[in-house]
């Protein structure tokens, strides 16, 4: 049933007016262009280096050392070439760092990580503090031996320019490329460039955790669920009672909240107060001993305080990881996996968009993105894009084929979410619900889905044009529920 009209053209022209200027602000950045090359550059057998693998087997030499000497190297300022068609093993994780790995883009030598226990990736996450610069181009890193995870998760990246391959063998577990993803304690990264050419994605694709300004084109094959996901989460709780309160001000012990940091409010003891559970507020950093809130980034920025005189008893709050200025264009996903029923469960979707791990999300456009989903699940449904729980998003040109839902725009329920030591942090009762809202799809065309072409649970979501088409009886267009 329809439960509100469209908005007006002169709001959705103003609101695609306005995201054009910023999606320009995020190419205008130079995330899109690669770093220059150092000035030396030095080949991998140099430093101990053997491209004699074979990722069926796990045969050849374990060059775990080799990569741990390139890291010293690129520290005094060289970059690293790889060979052509060479196949490069190694038994250890290889630590992120400030890096320049060149490979070649028609011949791509293989990196594929042999692990003897689980956890492990091929690149993953170091304990450098000062944030990374990375370039990595022409270069496959290939998911294979007895614990196949995850490819390449990192994070504290400043700059990250990813242009290559991320592949696996059928069946992998955890993921491709993680920036900044799930752990509590993953650090924020910005500037990420990300062409990536996947397959057998496993968990996930591409995921972004916490990231500001990013570039996203993908290109994957017989990829189940989240090829593209965007889920920020939460890192850590802060708990005040009305002894921390001075006025409007609030003493707080943890000092890394610059202004603007937003924070999900979660429950308080009393409810007196200005404060909504399962709502973001914003940090005025007054010092380094005190902060205030703000009802939104705007009012953040300009010291509009709220008043928090009436609140009492004790409030807890959870730190939310932001992932914005991101556009995810020219994508293309096609997901054979022969055509058959599977016993996978419901996967969300092949791009999913939630808010339902208490993070924030600001300014994310996909435009020009083709997926082809042939799946058909015996548990669930498949879906081309699921947003759930999520803000201002626009979504135009998009093309999805074969799905049993093609667009999804679903309100969302705050779950799942963590703090620093694991344990579940909970929002009071009767606020967890999370809307989405100002979610525009624009010109989609939709085929062959077996049940809807988009589906609107919720207020949340507008439909501009499109074409919609499907073989299937009794498929729906348009439905609002």
């Amino acid at each position: 049933m329809e439960r509100r009209s469209f908005i007006s053209s002169l709001t959705l022209t103003c609101c695609s007016l306005i995201f054009s200027s910023q999606a320009k602000a995020i190419v205008a950045s130079g995330i899109g262009a690669p770093p220059p090359q150092p000035h030396h550059m030095i080949e991998f057998e140099a430093l101990g280096g053997v491209g004699d693998g074979d990722p069926n087997t796990g045969r050849g030499t374990d060059n775990a050392r080799a990569f741990a000497r390139a890291e010293t190297m690129a520290q005094q300022g060289y970059g690293i070439k790889f060979k052509p068609r060479a196949s490069y093993k190694t038994t250890e994780q290889i630590n992120i760092h400030s890096m320049y790995w060149v490979g070649d883009e028609t011949s791509s030598p293989i990196i594929f990580g042999w692990f003897s226990e689980k956890g492990k990736k091929i690149i993953g996450r170091s304990n450098k503090k000062d944030p990374l610069s990375v370039c990595i181009m022409g270069i496959n890193f290939h998911r294979c031996g007895p614990f196949a995870e995850h490819g390449i998760v990192i994070d504290n990246i400043e700059r990250l320019y990813f242009d290559g391959a991320v592949t696996s063998e059928p069946g992998a577990q955890g993921g491709a490329i993680g920036i900044s993803p799930f752990f509590p304690e993953r650090r924020h990264s910005r500037n990420c460039f990300i062409k990536a050419r996947i397959n057998n994605s496993g968990d996930f694709g591409v995921q972004l955790g916490s990231v500001s300004g990013a570039i996203i084109d993908v290109t994957a094959t017989d990829c189940y669920r989240e090829v593209i996901g965007i889920e920020p989460v939460v890192s850590g709780t802060m708990e005040i009672n009305k002894a921390n309160i001075v006025g409007n001000d609030i003493s707080v012990i943890d000092p890394d909240l610059p202004n603007g940091t937003p924070i999900l409010y979660c429950y308080g003891s009393n409810s007196r107060g200005p404060l909504t559970p399962g709502k973001h507020y914003f940090v005025i950093k007054n010092d380094n001993h005190t902060i205030s809130l703000a009802d939104s980034r705007e009012s953040s920025a300009k010291g509009h305080k709220l008043d928090l005189k009436l609140l009492e008893g004790e409030h807890y709050f959870a730190k939310s990881a932001v992932v914005e200025d991101i556009a995810i264009r020219f994508a293309k996903i096609i997901d054979n996996h022969a055509k058959k029923p599977t016993l996978y469960a419901n996967t969300m979707g092949y791009i999913v968009i939630t808010g339902n791990s208490g993070g924030y999300m600001n300014n994310i456009k996909l435009d020009n993105v083709y997926i082809e989903g042939n799946q058909i699940y015996k548990s669930g449904k498949s879906v081309g894009i699921y947003v759930q729980g999520a803000e201002d998003l626009i979504l135009s040109n998009i093309n999805v084929h074969g799905c049993d839902d093609a667009v999804v725009v679903s309100d969302g329920w705050l779950n799942g979410m963590f703090d620093e030591r694991g344990r579940p942090i909970r929002i009071e009762n009767g606020y967890s619900k999370l809307s989405s809202k100002n979610i525009l799809v624009t010109d989609p065309n939709l085929t062959d889905f077996r049940s809807h072409g988009v589906l609107f649970r919720g207020n949340g979501g507008t439909l501009r044009g499109g074409k919609f088409s499907s073989r299937v009886k009794d498929a729906k267009l348009v439905v609002r529920e």
